[in-house]
C-alpha cells in the first residue's frame, strides 16, 4: 500500500467518520480511518502519515498519553496532530495543546475547516 501522503483519522463517531471519509474522498487525499478501540501506535511507524487527526472526546482511548508517546517517538514526533472536541471544552483543549497536539478545534470548525485540512 503506498501510503505517501496518507492521513490517519482515530474516530470512533460514525457521523464525523463518515464526514472524514467524503471530505477525503473530495480532496483526492489518502484516509486511513482506526477506530478508538483497534488503534495501537505501532500502526503509525507502519502507515507513516502526514497527518492524524483524534477525536478527543472518544473514550476508548486516552488522547492525552497517546499525543505524548507520539511527540516522545523519534520516529513520529514531526506527524502534524490535529484534535477535535466539543467547543465547551476549553480546559480540555488547553491540555490538548499542552500535551502535543499541533492544532485543537472545536467540533463545529473542524467541520468547516476539513476540506482545507485535508488538501494542505
Amino acid at each position: 500500500m503506498d501510503t505517501n501522503g496518507i492521513t490517519v483519522a482515530i474516530v470512533d463517531d460514525l457521523f464525523f467518520r463518515s464526514k472524514i471519509k467524503q471530505a477525503a474522498k473530495s480532496a483526492g487525499s489518502k484516509i486511513e480511518i482506526i477506530k478508538g478501540n483497534d488503534f495501537q501506535l505501532k500502526e503509525l511507524l507502519t502507515l507513516k502519515p502526514r497527518l492524524l487527526i483524534i477525536d478527543i472526546n472518544i473514550r476508548s482511548i486516552d488522547s492525552m498519553e497517546l499525543i505524548k508517546s507520539l511527540k516522545s517517538n523519534s520516529e513520529l514526533k514531526n506527524i502534524q496532530t490535529i484534535g477535535y472536541l466539543s467547543h465547551v471544552e476549553t480546559n480540555r483543549r488547553r491540555e490538548a495543546l499542552e500535551a502535543g497536539f499541533n492544532e485543537v478545534y472545536p467540533k463545529s470548525r473542524f467541520s468547516k475547516e476539513l476540506p482545507k485540512i485535508l488538501e494542505s
